[in-house]
Parts: C-alpha cells; structure tokens; sequence
C-alpha cells in the first residue's frame, strides 16, 4: 500500500499541493494507473512524469485529491531498422484518495463521461521526412 505520509502531515497548510506533486513524482509511473490512458499498442515510458493538483477536498476520513499526470508513451517497432522508439506526450486525471489516520493512499482512473483515464494528446513531433 502507498503511504503519502508527508503530504497529509502537510494537510491543511499552504505547502500540501507542493509535497503531495513531489510525493506523486517520487512514486513513479509504475505505481500509478496510466495505463488506462495510453493510446493502443503504446507503453509508458519511466521519464520523468508531472503533476497538477486541479481540485482538493477531504471530509471526515479522507483527503479527496483530483491531479493531473503528464507522462510519454512510447511505441517501439513501429519503423524498420535501428529507428528511435516514438515518444508522444499524454495525460491522465487520477483521483487520489488518502487516509487521514494511515496516510494510506489509493489512486484511481477519474471517469468523465464514458471514458476512464481521461487522455489529452499534447503535441507531437511531426515527421517532415518526405515519402
């Protein structure tokens, strides 16, 4: 289980956006369901991922957190040869849930609509090699 023990030490200060971005950060992509929201036949790549907190609230257990996580995706074997892999930028909404006794942290797939995970494609690099 995920312990998010500084974020909710800072709970209630001006810092707690801060510490729960740096917390989500040091968790890394593995532990978070990014999955949902990567484009078919795409990975995750391990880089270095962002967060946004876009909404905080709690109620008498929980602290309720939506974020936003920019990561890359990658598609490797897409090209013949010794080509780079293709990296494309994304985005998922996670709901983060944690317990102001435990610190015990949840994060889940925010569902908007129909979907789960919601993605955003950013901008891409564009291939200008002609064909």
């Amino acid at each position: 289980m995920i312990k998010l023990a500084e974020s909710l030490k800072h709970w209630g200060d001006a810092s707690f956006p801060a510490i729960l971005k740096i917390e989500i950060m040091k968790i890394g992509v593995n532990h978070l369901p990014l999955q949902k929201a990567v484009s078919p036949g795409k990975f995750i790549s391990e880089d270095a991922i962002d967060v946004m907190v876009l909404t905080v609230d709690d109620d008498k257990t929980t602290i309720k957190v939506n974020v936003g996580i920019m990561f890359s995706e990658v598609l490797w074997g897409y090209c013949c040869g010794e080509e780079e892999p293709m990296v494309n930028s994304a985005y998922c909404e996670l709901s983060v849930l944690i317990n102001k006794i435990t610190a015990d942290t949840i994060f889940e797939a925010v569902k908007k609509g129909q979907f789960e995970g919601v993605r955003l494609k950013l901008p891409q690099k564009t291939d200008i090699r002609g064909t």
